[in-house]
């Protein structure tokens, strides 16, 4: 069981912090070591960089830990079956990492969709060592528009801005310091057109506060935020499963990532943050598609879409939340006040 000490029940701001600088910089250190091997065998393309740099080569990282860590989430893949499209699909001879790759797409083709043809500025929060920011690059991602990599922790920063400068001189990438608990956007320069996203990031706030969501509002040219997060259980709905059509399935789901999230005390609060704030008529949400996509079915991505609440909605509206919105609240999820 996770305690105070090992940093996942931690509560203030300052033991957060150092438990998720302490766990990524770890990780991604970890991945800068196998970026830089590969750059010296000679690799410049961005595509087979970014492929040859996954955790899911996890037989490829230098450090033992990590090794079995991720050795033990591809078995857990394969014994799980993953979530497509509204379905609950079991692996038989495909290698779960081909999964993964499918899934990256779905997921990248959502971001690069709502980019438009007007978007001058992608930037993802808690963004890793760029992966993400690369995919949806390489995905179709405006070409002309600026990539900005905003990342707490150093070995991140340092592998994004690696990878960048020697794998793709035609993309203008920058990584920035952010801090989920004080959310200063200030790095963003200029009034452009500006789509804000993240990939389980958010996860590692237990709490999120309203003042991140005011923050993305004030950055200049905002358009709309995308968030792929694991936080399904959190949103009121079992109609989100066509195959198999059980709302046994849908609540044990929804009850593992429940007992997932509050294990590793993970976030417990975004679908209802952004509720309130829409009811209040500070965001308008166009998307929530509850347990979008996943390989870990304790661990699933539910995708939400916000924007201002003015003017015609960028997308089309797709709301799993709206049929049932009122019947029942899960267990553990943190209401807005």
């Amino acid at each position: 069981m996770a305690t105070v000490s090992d940093g996942r029940m931690a509560c203030t701001r300052e033991e957060r912090v150092t438990f998720v600088k302490g766990q990524y910089e770890r990780l991604w250190d970890n991945v800068c070591q196998r970026g830089e091997e590969i750059l010296k065998q000679g690799e410049t393309d961005l595509a087979r960089v970014v492929q040859l740099m996954r955790r899911e080569r996890w037989q490829d990282f230098p450090d033992p830990y990590l090794r079995e860590k991720y050795k033990k989430k591809e078995e857990e893949r394969r014994r799980s079956g993953f979530l497509y499209d509204r379905r609950h699909l079991p692996v038989y001879d495909v290698d779960p990492r081909v999964i993964v790759k499918m899934l990256d797409a779905v997921k990248m083709q959502e971001i690069v969709n709502l980019c438009g043809s007007d978007v001058k500025r992608v930037v993802e929060t808690g963004s890793g060592w760029g992966k993400t920011l690369f995919n949806v690059w390489l995905h179709g991602g405006p070409r002309d528009a600026e990539y900005r990599a905003l990342e707490i922790t150093e070995a991140g920063r340092k592998t994004t801005e690696l990878i960048a400068s020697r794998c793709a001189p035609g993309m203008d990438m920058k990584a920035h310091f952010f801090d989920y608990f004080e959310s200063d956007f200030s790095c963003l320069k200029g009034d452009k057109p500006t789509l804000v996203y993240t990939h389980h990031s958010i996860e590692q706030v237990p709490q999120l506060g309203e003042n991140f969501v005011d923050a993305v509002l004030a950055i200049p040219g905002f358009r709309c935020c995308v968030h792929l997060e694991p936080v399904g259980w959190q949103v009121p709905s079992t109609s989100w499963l066509r195959r198999p059509r059980s709302r046994r399935t849908m609540r044990h789901i929804d009850d593992l990532n429940r007992k997932f999230t509050l294990k590793h005390n993970q976030n417990q609060n975004l679908y209802p943050l952004l509720l309130d704030m829409e009811r209040r008529g500070k965001i308008r949400i166009t998307v929530v598609r509850k347990h979008f996509c996943s390989t870990l079915l304790h661990n699933t991505t539910t995708l939400i879409v916000w924007e201002r609440p003015e003017g015609e909605p960028r997308s089309a509206i797709r709301r799993d939340d709206l049929p049932q919105r009122r019947m029942w609240w899960p267990f553990g999820a943190s209401r807005a006040a």
